[in-house]
């Protein structure tokens, strides 16, 4: 299945890492094709921002608005803001990654 651009896609997203609490820990969502990358932030979210974080009856979603972004493959980079007293600064990041799916045009 394929994604048609202009679409706001809207899929779910269940991050699980040692330490990390999606309610209380802040985390990144990129969705990046081949020349254009769009952000957004659960833990400081932009108003302009082409990507919303939500949670919505006890689970999170992203919807992207996908009109600037360029067709090809698009994939989804996560990067978890984890509390750790260990790590230099307190918080340890991790990052995955993952396909979505192919951004065509209709």
């Amino acid at each position: 299945m394929a994604i048609y651009k202009g679409t706001e896609v809207k899929f779910g997203i269940n991050l699980t890492a040692q330490g990390f609490d999606m309610d209380a820990d802040d985390f990144d969502i990129q969705i990046v094709s081949k020349r254009v990358t769009i952000s957004g932030s659960k833990g400081n979210p932009d108003p302009e921002s082409k990507i919303r974080i939500f949670k919505d009856d006890g689970e999170w979603f992203v919807i992207a608005e996908t009109d600037t972004l360029s067709t090809d493959q698009l994939k989804v980079v996560v990067t978890a803001y984890i509390p750790d007293a260990n790590a230099a600064d307190g918080v340890r990041k991790e990052i995955a990654v993952a396909n979505l799916d192919t951004l065509i045009n209709p």
